[in-house]
């Protein structure tokens, strides 16, 4: 299976490029399933200078770079399922032109909604609520990060498929969460 990852990776590090990363891990270890990448990573963060200008100009432009970075990718790696992160705002304008793509080209897309501000967003009826709901509804299914998020979704966009999938963390670092937790206990 070629699994196209629409998603940062680091640099910068954040929470999303760092799922990024605990993914990669994941899937070397799995021989049937291939990973390919569209980095969707910014060139800077806010405190390295990173301006509106920046936001809206620069990756509005990059958008479409990744739009035809995914359109060759489907062509030419034969891509079986997308998987796309967003931390919302003004990516979805980035992920709805993404999903078009998809759909269009008869792709099935997992849109993996990686911020918490839904419940806010869609109960306030914002315009990047609107932008999201537009997103969601090209996308085959929807992965919610959060129990709250999950059911926002179900009652402001109760026609999307979403499913709840809680955040994962490296289990190979738990032993030192045990041992820290251990030496507080003594």
């Amino acid at each position: 299976m070629n699994i196209c990852l629409v998603a940062p990776i680091p640099p910068p590090y954040g929470g999303i490029a760092n799922w990024t990363l605990l993914m990669d891990e994941y899937v070397k270890n799995i021989e049937e399933v291939q990973l390919l990448h569209i980095n969707i990573a910014s060139k800077k963060r806010v405190m390295d200078g990173r301006t509106l200008w920046d936001r809206v100009v620069i990756q509005g432009f990059e958008m479409f770079e990744h739009n035809k970075s995914l359109k060759k990718m489907i062509e030419s790696e034969k891509i079986d399922v997308i998987h796309m992160t967003t931390s919302g705002s003004l990516a979805t304008f980035r992920d709805i032109l993404l999903l078009k793509t998809a759909k269009r080209m008869k792709i099935p897309s997992v849109y993996h909604l990686r911020f918490g501000r839904v419940p806010e967003i869609a109960q306030k009826n914002t315009a990047e609520w609107k932008r999201l709901r537009k997103a969601m509804s090209l996308a085959s299914v929807v992965m919610a990060i959060d129990s709250s998020t999950y059911k926002a979704i179900k009652e402001y966009a109760p026609e999307v498929d979403v499913c709840y999938v809680p955040n994962p963390f490296d289990t190979k670092k738990l032993d030192g969460v045990k041992e820290f937790s251990d030496a507080v206990k003594k």
